[in-house]
């Protein structure tokens, strides 16, 4: 079985061999690979991420909040917020994020919404789309193996213009977290039902 190494900027699985051979870039978000040094009996391992990277902010933010039991629309948004001090623009990445996870969620009965890996592939997807549609008129997300199921891997494919940026980061957040259950009052009871209750064998 080939060995692989996950990108570090999106997460994607990339082959040690095609990247060695004849990649310089992660093929799903473009980010340069880089590879420590290989030892005697070791396979090649992704080099650590360069210090004050925002991605690695944002990635350990999330992580961080999610393991805490924050909802994942908390989670994301403190995580965005560990990505850019634009505030407006840090809850455009939550909204979208959360959107389009909902859908893919929705339409393949995955639960990547809880997932850290997910939603951080996702995030960067939609960043590097979004700067993309600057100077294109659509755009592609495209992240395979995004999670699996009994029947298989699970990719994310989705061709996005202008307005889906738009739509996405106006979603209502209040639509992708399960309201709290409220806790459900307890029966009053009288005293003379508590009294009877501690000696009455037959109920």
């Amino acid at each position: 079985m080939e060995t692989a190494v996950t990108c570090v900027s999106c997460g994607a699985p990339v082959s040690i061999a095609a990247a060695r051979e004849t990649l310089s870039e992660c093929p799903y978000c473009k980010a340069t690979l880089r590879f420590a040094p290989e030892t005697a009996g070791t396979k090649a391992a992704p080099a650590p991420p360069l210090a004050g990277d925002p991605r690695l902010a944002f990635n350990k933010a999330l992580q961080t909040r999610l393991a805490a039991g924050d909802s994942p629309t908390s989670a994301l948004r403190a995580a965005a917020k560990e990505y850019t001090s634009d505030e407006a623009e840090a809850e455009a990445i939550a909204r979208a994020t959360l959107a389009i996870a909902y859908d893919f969620d929705k339409e393949n009965q995955t639960h990547v919404m809880h997932d850290v890996t997910a939603l951080q592939r996702i995030a960067a997807a939609f960043i590097k789309a979004r700067t993309e549609l600057a100077s294109a008129a659509d755009t592609e997300m495209n992240l395979p193996f995004l999670c699996a199921t009994d029947s298989g891997p699970k990719n994310l494919q989705r061709r996005l213009v202008s307005s889906d940026i738009a739509e996405l980061s106006a979603r209502q957040p209040a639509m992708f977290d399960p309201p709290a259950r409220q806790r459900e009052p307890e029966p009053e009871q009288n005293a003379e039902t508590t009294k009877k209750k501690k000696w009455w064998p037959f109920g």
